[in-house]
């Protein structure tokens, strides 16, 4: 689809864009009760997220979920975010 803008002509391309994205992911275990009683502390938790994890598409080095301006050669990758901590009850 052909349009004329300020004397020039552009194009706007329509590609099919299915996508999967896997956003966050959250992951936690708990120690037993039976093994933190024999290390004298009351509980203790590990836990790790990730967000943004992943985006399955046909597009490669594209976000599906972009709307930038018309000039898409600065696009930057969606940033993906690790945490990982643990809690600790005494």
């Amino acid at each position: 689809m052909g349009s004329t803008r300020g004397g020039g002509v552009t194009w706007n391309v329509y590609k099919k864009s299915s996508f999967v994205r896997l956003s966050n992911v959250s992951l936690a275990y708990t120690i037993p009760a039976a093994i933190v009683q024999k290390w004298k502390i009351g509980s203790l938790k590990f836990y790790f997220n990730v967000v943004n994890a992943a985006v399955f598409s046909k597009w490669n080095y594209f976000d599906p979920e972009y709307h930038g301006s018309d000039n898409n050669s600065n696009i930057t990758p969606t940033p993906v975010t690790y945490n990982f901590g643990l809690n600790l009850t005494l």
